[in-house]
């Protein structure tokens, strides 16, 4: 970190209830359940069990007691109470970790991930990251994810059946529903890798009848118990609670042998009417809180004697479940609420829809937010949900406010014709989906707002949603972009004015101000870029947060593109140290700047090298939607290019595939035009001309724009076409044709003087001159590429588009009349290919400092990172270099050459 620089850290919100990570636990001695528990251990080297059956069977008491026993086997076990707020599958990861955490098994940094609800990360890279620090696991452990029916979503089903192939051998994943779920299960069933436990094998037998009810009971009782309930345990647990003593006049709940009898009468005659007036209101109130802590219900009931009537409880025995060690938190059993809950419903609506109206103010005050509009949801009051997402708005777009799933969680179920009526949670729901990839969404809630604040005006609230979310949408999206950025500017203007009073604005200032500069890089106004990002940077300057990452790519993608490859580098490195500092190691921003530095890696390669470049991988984390199309675009031209070279054409399908599905989100009219490029090439590649003429033909009419649609696409876009073009047309013969077309490509570079495209571009005109006869000219401009190329070390542009005896004779050409070192240097590359760079600059300066037996600290003075920063390059260099420790990265790194 610079000297004399602040961090700016930023404390985690405790978003996260820790209860739903902890079993319940039951203060009543419990029916040993021995067959059903042999069943379950029978099972733990497969990879999952289920058990299915409706409320009231005892699901969540046998997972319970089965955890209890794998405790005191020593073997771990996670548990997640499930809930509707955790169909978002980030949310859904963060408690997993949490889970582990709990169970003794830690993940590493994924925690501090996990505790900011995986921001800035995509589902791709934090899927990959828990598969390998859970194979990575010591211990065989169980996984129980109870109450799964609550959640409704593919991509948890999906990843059940991931984790369930590929770490069946580390974790045993334990399902407890009321519905049968959809994951993997059938097949594993069938394979004899899972079993199933169904409600019929759940029902009591008589001596666990017996064993509830004590033995003072004879068969003819039992007889008699069991023609009423069949066996189902809350019926026959409420039975022994309301008998008492007096076994031999049973209290039995006639007519409840199954949840869709009598039970909501049996359970208000027996539970409520049983109990003295005052506790008969509190339970009819706090009926309707999922989980309630002395001071909710107070909030809830109108009084401040909740903890006394809390302890009366203790007579209801296994309704009332508490959820943490020092009692708290508690809920009451799912079928008991539920059924109080609507008997109040429908004796006194109005009580009912006042009692979550209070619960919803008091988590709303209490920062419960998710639960807060959960209560409001529940009554349909979408008005008070708005307000409290409303007058939340600050603290739930703070960076570390519990992820993208925690914030959609608390807008997916308000309905779309409540949310399009007020701009500021229109720019919620905006910045959310903005916050998933989904920006063809979140653009259209952004002009929906817009819509409405043209016709009623503006409010200082407003002002600052529009600045902070609709310029970072529009930015994002890279639409109402011009070439003079008016728009921009003007955004600019009403956000400087805002930093007077309100100091954190220069932060969006530097968001912006990087915005133009990103926008002026792609119409060529480097010179004009440069001031920009210069003047975004000033607004950030003496502290250092995401923001400055930001700031540092955009420097570094104008230094890539002026030519300063090893400035590039630099600045990309720095902009990963940033992000490490203040997000993770696996933050879609990292990806960003990876994929650039792994970019300058690749055409820095020699052109057969055996490529170490990790480019792929990094790419596939990074897409879904955070990053500028031009950022997509350069990652993706290097990849599809590398594929092309090794014929590696299904691969690059693949990834082509996987950029299309991620913009069907973004909607970027530049990425889809450039998918078209790509295919192209790849066409080409192939030799498939009747696939590659259609496209020739859409990407031959961009040229057919007028000018202002032209100018839009940008000049990467545009040289990009007309050497897509020419490379069709060369593959058709149409020799004269594909000259013209390769020069129009060259013709927006040569006067911007990006060596690596106007490389590329060279090669592909000697190639043409070539094939039409023109020997002596085509050896002129590829001698002319050679020299242009050794500027920035660019050799993996010759890998394609030229003959290889052609480039041979240019490179002997070039070795007898070149007198720079430099140039005879770089054409003997060609000649004979060179080492690829495996290790990133900064991870090389720390394998140094381990190679001299340095500490990490040590390290990290020297060259003034964090601790958790070298932890994070260390990562790095033991998986490149497929060791795990320092020794033998040492060795290994000696044997390659890398510390000579």
């Amino acid at each position: 970190m610079p000297q004399g620089v602040k961090a700016e850290i930023q404390t985690p919100i405790p978003w996260f209830s820790r209860s739903k990570t902890r079993a319940p636990k039951f203060s009543i001695p419990l029916v040993e359940r021995k067959r059903l528990l042999l069943a379950l251990d029978a099972a733990l080297d497969k990879p999952i069990s289920c058990i299915v059956a409706p409320a009231g069977f005892g699901k969540s008491t046998l997972l319970s007691q089965w955890r209890e026993s794998l405790i005191e086997q020593d073997i771990p076990c996670a548990w997640i109470n499930l809930d509707e707020n955790d169909s978002e599958i980030r949310q859904f990861f963060a408690y997993l970790v949490f889970a582990f955490e709990d169970a003794g098994v830690s993940l590493g940094y994924l925690k501090e991930a996990a505790e900011s609800g995986f921001v800035d990360m995509s589902s791709t890279a934090i899927t990959t990251s828990l598969l390998s620090a859970i194979i990575d696991i010591e211990d065989h452990m169980v996984l129980v994810l109870d109450d799964y029916h609550r959640v409704s979503s593919d991509e948890i089903d999906d990843f059940v059946k991931i984790l369930s192939d590929q770490c069946g051998d580390k974790v045993h994943i334990a399902i407890g529903s009321r519905t049968v779920v959809n994951t993997n299960l059938p097949t594993l069933l069938a394979a004899g890798q899972a079993i199933e436990i169904p409600s019929v094998q759940l029902r009591f037998s008589d001596r666990e009848v017996l064993e509830a009810m004590g033995e003072n009971l004879d068969e003819a009782d039992v007889a008699a118990l069991q023609k009423q309930v069949e066996g189902w345990p809350v019926a026959v647990q409420m039975t022994r609670l309301f008998s008492g003593t007096n076994k031999r006049h049973l209290v039995s709940p006639k007519g409840i042998a199954s949840p869709h009898g009598h039970l909501a009468d049996y359970l208000v005659t027996n539970v409520l009417e049983n109990q003295s007036q005052e506790l008969q209101e509190f339970l009819l109130k706090t009926s309707i809180l999922n989980s309630f802590n002395a001071d909710l219900a107070n909030a809830v009931c109108g009084h401040s004697n909740s903890q006394s009537l809390i302890h009366q409880l203790d007579s209801l025995q296994a309704l009332v479940v508490p959820l943490d060690d020092d009692l708290e938190w508690f809920r009451y059993h799912h079928l008991f609420s539920e059924c109080v809950r609507d008997f109040l419903m429908h004796k006194n609506s109005g009580l009912f829809n006042e009692l979550h109206r209070r619960a919803a103010g008091w988590c709303s005050e209490n920062q419960m937010i998710a639960e807060a509009v959960n209560y409001a949801n529940a009554i349909g009051d979408y008005e008070l949900s708005r307000q409290i997402i409303k007058d939340n708005c600050a603290w739930i777009r703070a960076r570390r406010f519990g992820g993208t799933g925690y914030f959609n969680g608390l807008l997916a179920n308000i309905p779309e014709e409540e949310i399009v009526h007020d701009p500021r949670i229109l720019f919620s729901k905006a910045y959310a989906c903005m916050l998933a990839g989904r920006h063809k969404n979140a653009f259209r809630y952004q002009n929906i707002a817009e819509t409405l604040i043209d016709r009623d005006g503006i409010t200082p609230e407003l002002l600052q949603d529009r600045l902070h979310v609709g310029t970072l949408i529009i930015a994002r999206a890279e639409t109402a972009s011009d070439r003079d950025g008016v728009w921009l500017k003007e955004r600019l203007e009403q956000a400087t004015a805002l930093t007077e009073t309100h100091p954190e604005a220069r932060f969006l200032c530097a968001v912006i101000g990087n915005t133009l500069g990103l926008s002026s890089l792609s119409f060529g106004d480097f010179d004009i870029a440069q001031e920009q990002m210069t003047a975004a940077y000033q607004h950030c300057k003496g502290t250092i947060s995401v923001t400055t990452a930001y700031t540092q790519i955009g420097f570094g993608s104008i230094a890539l593109w002026t030519n300063r490859l090893g400035e590039a580098r630099r600045y990309f490195e720095q902009a990963a140290d940033t992000v490490i500092q203040f997000a993770s190691g696996q933050s879609n921003l990292r990806f960003i700047c990876e994929t650039l530095l792994q970019t300058i890696n690749y055409w820095q390669s020699g052109i057969e090298d055996a490529v170490f470049h990790e480019l792929e991988n990094v790419l596939l984390n990074m897409v879904e939607g955070d990053a500028y199309a031009d950022i997509y675009c350069t990652g993706f031209d290097a990849i599809i290019h590398s594929k092309n070279c090794s014929s590696d054409f299904d691969q690059a399908e693949q990834l082509l595939r996987k950029l299309e599905n991620c913009n069907d989100r973004i909607g970027n009219e530049r990425i889809a035009k450039f998918v078209q490029l790509l295919r192209l090439n790849c066409a080409v590649a192939r030799g498939n001309h009747c696939e590659a003429g259609p496209m020739f033909e859409k990407v031959r009419g961009w040229f057919d724009a007028d000018p202002e649609t032209l100018e839009k696409l940008g000049w990467f876009h545009r040289s990009a076409a007309g050497y897509s073009c020419a490379r069709y047309l060369l593959a058709m013969g149409q020799y004269k044709e594909a000259l013209r077309h390769v020069k129009r490509g060259l013709k927006d570079i040569d006067p911007l003087d990006v060596v690596l495209i106007r490389v590329r571009g060279c090669i592909l005109e000697a190639s043409i001159l070539e094939k039409a006869g023109n020997n002596d000219q085509a050896l002129v401009v590829l001698e002319g590429a050679i020299v242009d190329a050794a500027r920035i070390n660019c050799a993996r542009a010759f890998a394609a588009d030229v003959p290889e005896a052609l480039l041979s004779v240019a490179v002997i050409s070039i070795l007898r009349k070149t007198k720079s070192n430099a140039v005879k240097e770089f054409a003997g590359r060609l000649a004979v290919s060179g080492a690829q760079k495996l290790l990133s600059s900064r991870e090389e300066e720390v394998l140094w400092g381990i190679a001299q037996g340095k500490s990490n600290k040590e390290i990290a003075r020297e060259l003034d990172l964090t601790d958790n920063t070298i932890k994070f390059h260390l990562r790095n260099i033991y998986r490149k270099l497929e060791v795990k420790k320092r020794v033998p990265a040492v060795e290994k790194a000696r044997e390659l050459g890398l510390l000579s």
